[in-house]
């Protein structure tokens, strides 16, 4: 036992570095939003009467649903902690560190040991990362993306490989669509591979995916094909879309610059909620230009590098990325939100690596000098963030609520700023009082209709964030007002 410590303390004390990084004050640092209650209120349908779904959750913006598994996988969790939604924030904390290991798995077994140290230590240390991997959604991209990856590699050894593709792919229906396109890259190892393969395996991958997509194949089946008429669907909204891809590379270049670099002091949730970026109250970082200038530059000489070609690794993590980047900066009826470049992220690292160890001594302690530099900054960014509004300062803020209206029926409603939506219904219906109504019955009403009752209200809550209020003389004539963190709610007295 102390001989594979030793052996392995490296990436022991890396593992330990991601783990407390990601679980230190993890309460406060939650970011909870819509996404997080819708994927909550599914597994709560289950949780009040167990019954089977073919579906998970709509994704994309073309109402394209996904697979039920990952519901599946976070029902017993809520069922055990009584929905108390910290527990995705936990289950997501996990897989970051897991995908910290893959990393480290990925860059030892085809590279060789330094890469494998550096990309793991840079995915354990970096913030943006650290963040991302707290939130419970999006789920698991980084992990998939690289565990499709260390089987692409694999199966030139091993045809049995195949299998694990298959199921992987088919897990990719059941997390998210911007891992689709990984189909790209496989079918490359697939055409490129042949004399690897036998009927056997082809059979048995074919079923392992069939099964794993099963689900989607029913709910298929009874809507007449209507999750396979989603690229139709796209495609006509593309046709219809005035956007222009300006937006989508400036994004890109912004975020190979963000995952070295965020400020001091911001705030957890206005890093990666979409919204956040454009408002002006809000503390998102933009990072230094040379370090986006360096980190594009690094990525683009490996692209171009002849050695990239010519190694069938190097090659596979260059078909990887661009099945990220290529969507994310041509395909303008998709929004260009950063967490689509999540399973992006992980491959960069192990590229900027690969590419700074490939370097003259001289380049090469320049590359690492710059590299160190962010990752020192980096554990200090994340230690002293700001998480106001976290899932902590939620919490407290509903509790507040259920003091006030002391048992008489509410109505519940958010407003202002890009922290609003920020899933208050299922938040107050845990930890404080359950709203009477509220506006996410609009969206989400269809699956809890049993708790939307027809009782007059007493009161009106309305949760804004704090900063916005402050710059407003919107929000009068409330009966009394609570804070935690950066939001305010404000009760009013609904006349008779």
């Amino acid at each position: 036992m102390k001989l594979v410590i030793y052996k392995n303390y490296k990436i022991i004390l890396i593992l330990v570095l991601s783990s407390l990084l990601r679980f230190s004050n993890l309460p406060a640092k939650i970011t909870f939003t819509a996404d997080e209650a819708y994927l909550s209120y599914v597994a709560q349908t289950l949780i009040k009467n167990f019954h089977i779904i073919w579906i998970g959750w709509s994704a994309l913006g073309f109402d394209v649903y996904l697979g039920p598994l990952w519901i599946y996988v976070i029902y017993p969790f809520l069922y055990l902690s009584h929905g108390n939604p910290i527990i995705l924030g936990y289950i997501s904390g996990f897989l970051g560190v897991l995908t910290t290991f893959a990393i480290y798995k990925i860059g030892s077994k085809f590279f060789n040991h330094q890469v494998a140290i550096l990309s793991s230590l840079s995915y354990a240390l970096l913030p943006l990362l650290i963040y991302y991997d707290q939130k419970p959604y999006p789920p698991a991209i980084p992990l998939i993306s690289l565990l499709v990856t260390f089987a692409l590699l694999k199966v030139r050894k091993s045809a049995k490989w195949w299998v694990v593709i298959s199921f992987l792919y088919g897990l990719v229906f059941n997390i998210h669509l911007s891992l689709v396109l990984l189909a790209f890259p496989i079918l490359y190892a697939l055409f490129t591979g042949k004399k690897y393969l036998n009927k056997k395996i082809l059979v048995s991958s074919f079923l392992v995916f069939i099964v794993t997509v099963s689900p989607l194949i029913v709910f298929d089946y009874y809507k007449k094909g209507y999750n396979i008429q989603a690229p139709l669907r796209a495609f006509n909204a593309s046709q219809n879309s005035t956007e222009k891809t300006s937006g989508h590379y400036d994004e890109l270049f912004s975020s190979f610059g963000r995952i070295w670099y965020l400020n001091s002091f911001s705030e957890v949730a206005d890093e990666i909620i979409p919204t956040c970026k454009e408002n002006a109250l809000s503390t998102y970082s933009r990072p230094p230009l040379g370090i986006s200038i360096v980190s594009l530059a690094i990525f683009i000489s490996f692209a171009l590098n002849k050695k990239t070609w010519k190694d069938y690794s190097r090659k596979m993590l260059l078909f990887v990325s661009l099945t990220f980047i290529i969507p994310f900066t041509l395909v303008t009826v998709i929004n260009p939100v950063e967490y689509y470049l999540l399973g992006f992220f992980p491959i960069l690292l192990i590229i900027t690596s690969v590419v700074i160890y490939d370097q003259r001594k001289i380049v090469k302690m320049f590359l690492l000098l710059l590299m160190f530099s962010c990752l020192i900054y980096a554990p200090f960014v994340t230690l002293r963030a700001n998480t106001n509004y976290g899932l902590e300062a939620k919490k407290e803020l509903a509790q507040q609520v259920a003091q006030l209206v002391d048992g008489k029926p509410y109505y519940l409603q958010a407003r202002g700023g890009c922290q609003s939506v920020g899933g208050w219904r299922y938040l107050f219906s845990i930890y404080g009082q359950r709203p009477a109504k509220s506006y996410d019955d609009v969206s989400f009403g269809w699956l809890y209709p049993d708790e939307i009752t027809s009782e007059k209200s007493v009161y009106e809550v309305l949760v804004v964030e704090k900063r916005a209020s402050d710059h407003t003389n919107l929000y009068t004539n409330y009966v009394n007002k609570v804070t935690s963190g950066g939001y305010e709610a404000l009760i009013y007295k609904i006349s008779d």
